[in-house]
């Protein structure tokens, strides 16, 4: 690929720029014409060596965003597992503003949430939020673009359901923990939102803060 395609690409339109990977290409273009000029050429160009674009997952994208708002049949795609489209951003400024970005793709949090779920982190009331992290980072951050693939996990506040309990569950483990930690003689802060690091409450089951001596 790399003589078929890389090469060539760079040396026939020097003004465009693409990533591919194994047999998957990102070729960006300045216009819907250049577009459809560069596919049929590198359509063209495959057949000499026997190959062919494949038909369904070869598309001309529109990035929609901020100042780009001209309707398209596609106006997303997925590429090594994010699917990049229309999305929220927030500037430095604390505004938000649209831009064509990416994030985890359906697929590939759903596998894995699979994979989480079977641990059942409900039930491991011995560990650390820090060694939790520690289990589930290497299968959420498997690339560079961590806080990206997190992106619609986090910024929607599904968390909590994606590693396979609904908050109400997870505010009942913080207690058993925090209880766990109290007993065995621990600060109560060993990684965990006890009454450290939740200005001095303990959330109970339904997530309602229960003060100190009697609650409030």
């Amino acid at each position: 690929m790399h003589y078929a395609f890389d090469s060539w690409l760079d040396r026939e339109c020097p003004s465009v720029r693409f990533e591919r990977y194994c047999d998957d290409a990102v070729v960006h273009c300045a216009s819907e014409k250049q577009a459809i000029f560069v596919r049929d050429s590198i359509e063209r160009r495959l057949r000499q060596f026997g190959l062919n674009l494949h038909p369904d997952k070869t598309q001309i994208v529109y990035c929609k965003q901020e100042g780009r708002d001209r309707d398209y049949p596609v106006t997303e795609f997925t590429f090594l597992g994010f699917t990049f489209r229309r999305r929220p951003a927030r500037l430095r400024d604390g505004k938000l503003k649209s831009g064509f970005l990416p994030a985890v793709s359906k697929q590939a949090m759903k596998s894995m949430a699979t994979v989480i779920r079977s641990w059942q982190l409900g039930r491991w009331t011995a560990l650390s939020f820090k060694e939790i992290a520690t289990m589930i980072n290497p299968v959420v951050t498997g690339s560079p673009g961590a806080a990206i693939l997190l992106h619609d996990v986090v910024l929607t506040g599904r968390l909590a359901r994606f590693c396979g309990a609904s908050p109400r569950v997870w505010c009942s483990w913080l207690v058993v923990v925090h209880a766990a930690q109290r007993e065995i003689g621990g600060s109560g802060d060993a990684g965990f939102p006890g009454e450290d690091a939740v200005g001095g409450e303990v959330l109970d089951g339904a997530g309602r803060g229960a003060g100190r001596g009697g609650g409030r």
